[in-house]
């Protein structure tokens, strides 16, 4: 069942100037109206009217959405009695991203077959802005939510004020609360975490110190930007409030300035760059979006590609759930790259085109031949492609699947295995610092009151979280080991898919089957039969509670043999080391300089015709500020 967003209401105001269907038998048509929305089960029909040429109007219909990238069709239908099918009048239709949340609105639809169709629609979409009048209403309340909200944060702190003066370290389970905001977001439904702050977990006084004079450093080494800023224009160099960001203690990311423009960079990033996750082997036609099927690569269709395995896809589907925020774009993009074979028989990845959904019935598709005659609207394609990416990866590939999903992990075998067991032992240096990071997290980035990633990301949080919801559905933790999603993107060991150069995978295979070995070895040393393991009563109650309280989905209820243990163990180690590794310690390598990925742009894409200026584009990205994120 997917997530409810918000609600639509339609009010059906008139019709004038329809185009006459009528005939001898029946001179006079006699309206109503069959409404859509294009994922609905079944439409809402209008009142038909009982006598000739009296349709009953200002009928309303409220539509759950699911989406904004939702289409809400009208068809004109004239009635006939005879026992002859309806006859068609003409067709209307309105693209709902285009109305504003909170606002009323009235429209004139032009009727396909003639004539006007006069509507109201009132958007109401959940964690949305509200209009001013709006606001004013519901201020009293908001400002009673925040109060319970610092309550319930307040009296979060001063449990962890107690465990600390009582030297607690007892690891309790608890859930996500759901958001007043946006009240059909399952929270509840995310991964557990720990009530409080464990005094074991909290974090080294050192580290502190240290993160907190780092931060005074870099503060202290931006003054003069706007001077450095203004230097950088006045030789003509647009994007040059980016690159004076920098100072000494965060190094110039030189090569991504120079190059992240460029077609072989944007395709590197797929397979060596912050999240290397996405990319996937086509595997069917019917993957690829319609208006796409006609592209070619080295001379090949796309169904010619597809037979010899050299077609990829990346696709951001799951954006179209989440509601458009105000001042914010963001598109749910689909690349198709191919293995291109080159002259001394190696071979590269290499772009064919992108679609960027632009939630409307036709899509451009950009292509590097498009890019030829407008340059700055191909390469702001590409920077809404990374800004999708950029969702995905912070809400699910960082946050989701390598810090909230691993908590409970971490709760349960503090609390079910006791200090010296040979398990414990085992992942505890594996555990460090993953709940007290996380419990920051909670109060910072994803906070129910001043969350950072509001208005740093396009999504917001509420529609970050909301992805992390619908991802967490879908997630088993068996069957997302490091093996086994890469196979069901199409990969293995074997390198069968013939790609080239994709470190993650060759990398992340060799310490798979190191961290296998070492794992099997530390199992066979503290368990000599799979017996011992079904008898060891504090595994099974740290898998048990993994999988119940936790809500860990497919992390095994019960584990009857060292075999399982050796997958269950290396799966933990890997996703708390090499895979966060993986999605966590590039962040500024390729997200410090942020036209090459923007978390959150302001502008979408220009339906004029003609090509864009580079100004178009800096003006589209946020201001510098929001890099500082990255830095600490």
């Amino acid at each position: 069942m997917e997530l409810e967003v918000g609600k639509l209401k339609v009010t059906l105001q008139r019709a004038f100037n329809l185009k006459d269907v009528g005939t001898e038998d029946d001179p006079c048509p006699d309206p109503y109206v069959v409404i859509l929305v294009n994922d609905a089960a079944k439409p809402e029909v209008s009142n038909v009217c009982t006598d000739m040429q009296t349709p009953i109007w200002n009928q309303q219909f409220v539509f759950p959405l699911h989406h904004t990238s939702q289409t809400l069709y009208f068809t004109i239908m004239d009635k006939n009695y005879d026992g002859t099918p309806d006859t068609v009048m003409g067709t209307a239709e309105v693209d709902i991203s285009t109305l504003q949340s909170g606002e009323e609105t009235q429209l004139d639809l032009p009727v396909d077959e003639g004539g006007t169709l006069k509507v109201t629609m009132l958007l109401a979409m959940y964690n949305q802005p509200l209009s001013p009048q709006g606001q004013v209403m519901n201020f009293k309340k908001m400002w009673n939510n925040l109060l319970g909200e610092l309550q319930a944060i307040a009296a979060e702190l001063g449990q962890v004020l107690q465990n600390f003066a009582h030297g607690g370290n007892t690891y309790k389970m608890v859930t996500h609360r759901n958001l007043k905001s946006n009240p059909g977001l399952n929270l509840k439904s995310l991964p557990g975490f720990a009530e409080g702050l464990p005094v074991g977990q909290f974090p080294h006084a050192d580290k502190v110190a240290r993160a907190v004079g780092r931060l005074m450093t870099f503060v202290s080494q931006q003054a003069g930007i706007v001077l450095r800023w203004k230097a950088e224009l006045q030789e003509g160099n647009q994007w040059g409030l980016y690159e004076s960001f920098f100072g000494n203690i965060l190094p110039t990311p030189t090569k991504i300035i120079a190059s992240w423009k460029d077609d072989t960079e944007f395709i590197r990033q797929y397979i060596q760059g912050l999240n290397p996750v996405m990319l996937r082997v086509c595997q069917s036609v019917q993957e690829i979006p319609f208006a796409m099927l006609s592209l070619k690569g080295q001379g090949k269709t796309v169904i010619e590609l597809i037979s010899e395995r050299r077609l990829f896809i990346v696709d951001y589907n799951m954006l179209r759930k989440i509601p458009l925020q105000k001042g914010k774009y963001f598109y749910a993009p689909t690349v198709l790259m191919y293995r291109e074979i080159l002259e001394d028989g190696k071979s590269r990845l290499s772009i064919m085109g992108i679609q960027l959904d632009t939630r409307k019935a036709r899509n451009q598709v950009y292509t590097p031949e498009y890019g030829k005659s407008h340059p700055n609207k191909y390469l702001f394609a590409k920077m809404h492609v990374t800004c999708a990416d950029a969702q995905y990866h912070n809400f699910l590939s960082h946050l989701l699947l390598t810090h909230l999903a691993m908590e409970p992990i971490v709760v349960a075998a503090n609390h079910c295995l006791s200090a010296d067991h040979p398990i414990l032992c085992l992942l505890k240096p594996h555990f460090k610092d993953t709940i007290a990071i996380n419990f920051l997290a909670r109060h910072t980035l994803i906070s129910r009151i001043l969350p950072v990633t509001d208005p740093e990301f396009s999504v917001g949080t509420g529609g970050g979280l909301m992805m992390c919801v619908l991802r967490w559905k879908q997630y088993n933790f068996m069957k997302e080991s490091f093996p086994e999603q890469l196979k069901k993107r199409g990969f293995d060991e074997d390198r069968s898919d013939g790609l080239e150069d994709y470190y993650y995978r060759d990398d992340g295979m060799e310490l798979w089957n190191i961290l296998k070995k070492y794992v099997t070895s530390a199992v066979e040393e503290s368990y000599k039969t799979d017996q011992e393991v079904d008898g060891d009563k504090e595994l099974q109650a740290f898998s048990k509670m993994t999988c119940m309280d936790g809500q860990v989905h497919g992390f095994p209820y019960y584990i009857d043999s060292k075999g399982l243990l050796q997958e269950v163990l290396t799966n933990i180690i890997f996703n708390m080391s090499a895979q966060h590794a993986a999605v966590n310690f590039p962040q500024w390598d390729y997200g410090g300089y942020l036209p090459n990925r923007p978390e959150m742009l302001k502008k979408p894409m220009p339906d004029t015709k003609g090509d864009m200026t580079e100004k178009d584009l800096v003006d589209a990205l946020p201001g510098p500020s929001l890099q500082l994120c990255k830095s600490c």
